[in-house]
C-alpha cells in the first residue's frame, strides 16, 4: 500500500507540500485502487510526523511518496520497513503516480537519527 499526502479528495488532487501536517492521504493498493484517509495529526502540538507514520503503518502502508520527511518521522519509518520516496516537484497525484509506476522517482536511502529542526 502506498500512501501519499494530497490536499484534497478529486480525482486528481494537488500534492501536499507537508508530510506530518497533511490533513489528507490517498492510500493507493497494488491494483491501483485509491482511498481517501484523514489524518488527525496536523492538530498535533507536537510529533505530527511520528503520529502520521503510525497512522499509515496501522493501514499497512509499505511505501510512503512524500516532500521532505523529517527525521522523527522517518526513524519511525525504519523499523516498521516503510520505504520512503521523494516526490521533487510533480504538483499532482496522476503525474506522481506515473513516475512511480515507471521507476522515476528517487528513494531515499539516509538513515536519518533525530536531532535538528526540520518539519515533518
Amino acid at each position: 500500500m502506498i500512501g501519499i499526502p494530497v490536499k484534497d479528495k478529486s480525482d486528481n488532487p494537488l500534492l501536499e507540500e507537508r508530510f506530518g501536517r497533511s490533513a489528507i492521504f490517498c492510500l493507493i493498493d497494488g491494483e491501483g485502487n485509491r482511498t481517501f484517509i484523514d489524518n488527525d495529526a496536523p492538530n498535533s502540538s507536537s510529533g505530527a510526523g511520528v503520529k502520521t507514520v503510525q497512522m499509515l503503518a496501522d493501514r499497512d502502508v509499505d511505501v510512503v511518496i512524500a516532500p521532505e520527511v523529517g527525521p522523527k518521522a522517518t526513524a519511525a519509518m525504519e523499523p516498521l520497513g516503510i520505504r520512503v520516496f521523494n516526490m521533487g516537484t510533480v504538483q499532482n497525484l496522476n503525474e506522481l503516480m506515473t513516475l512511480y509506476n515507471e521507476n522515476k522517482l528517487t528513494e531515499r536511502k539516509d538513515s536519518a537519527a533525530p536531532g535538528g529542526l526540520r518539519r515533518a
